[in-house]
């Protein structure tokens, strides 16, 4: 338990797409012992784990802030940053330093807002994009590995809650996959069907890390709301 006279830390890990957010947050966990708040709504949806980058099997205690499915429709993004405050809440309750991994703007301008009245002690590091050409190349190597993995597989479910598909076309990278299938003339119902050569794989991935990088651009900016105590870290993977 915290000692009710010390002050719990909060240590909030954000960076944009792609930054090695996560593998910060675990190494940092794996190190202090600290539970990690995860505090992306996307990431809350169990059968789009590859899609959203849901971390998984490293060893580190992850809370997140609920377990949907994508025919439960939108995390409304008030509901979320009520779950995360709760979430903080409990666990600084119980451990003197809690980590929150920031990946969602909605949240990080819900945690912005609500931190001056909150009993924690704030501090953050901020995972910044050192190298644009480069990174552009990392999202497009990281959205193959996606796409090999099974984001083709999660669209195509995902697609079938026939009443969700605006919800599914605001999906970070499931929203590349619609607008490469209007471009292309491809029945989205027939996607995940296509022969998966090199050569198709490669121009969605294109699409894909485009919009990664265009989410990742408006992370950085929501970001620097949240440094009071801000450490810039430069990294690209």
């Amino acid at each position: 338990m915290a000692s009710a006279n010390c002050e719990p830390q909060v240590h909030v890990i954000a960076g944009p797409e792609g930054t090695g957010r996560s593998t910060a947050a675990g190494e940092f966990a794996r190190a202090t012992g600290a539970p990690v708040v995860v505090a992306d709504r996307t990431q809350c949806y169990l059968d789009i784990a590859v899609t959203s980058a849901r971390p998984q099997g490293d060893a580190v205690t992850r809370y997140f802030l609920a377990a949907r499915q994508v025919r439960d429709g939108e995390f409304p993004a008030e509901v979320a940053t009520s779950a995360l405050l709760h979430q903080i809440e409990v666990l600084a309750g119980e451990n003197p330093l809690v980590l929150v991994e920031v990946s969602s703007v909605s949240l990080t301008r819900g945690l912005a807002e609500c931190r001056a009245s909150l009993p924690f002690r704030f501090t953050s590091q901020v995972l910044t994009i050192d190298d644009p050409a480069a990174h552009v190349l990392h999202l497009r190597a990281r959205a193959l590995r996606m796409l090999t993995a099974g984001m083709l597989d999660e669209f195509a479910l995902a697609w079938r809650a026939i009443g969700q598909r605006p919800f599914v076309s605001s999906i970070s990278g499931l929203d590349a996959l619609v607008r490469w299938c209007e471009e292309a003339s491809v029945n989205p119902e027939d996607l995940a069907s296509l022969p998966r050569d090199a050569n198709l794989l490669m121009d969605i991935a294109d699409w894909v890390a485009q919009a990664h990088l265009e989410r990742g651009i408006a992370q950085e900016a929501a970001f620097s709301s949240l440094s009071d105590e801000q450490h810039a870290v430069n990294h690209t993977d």
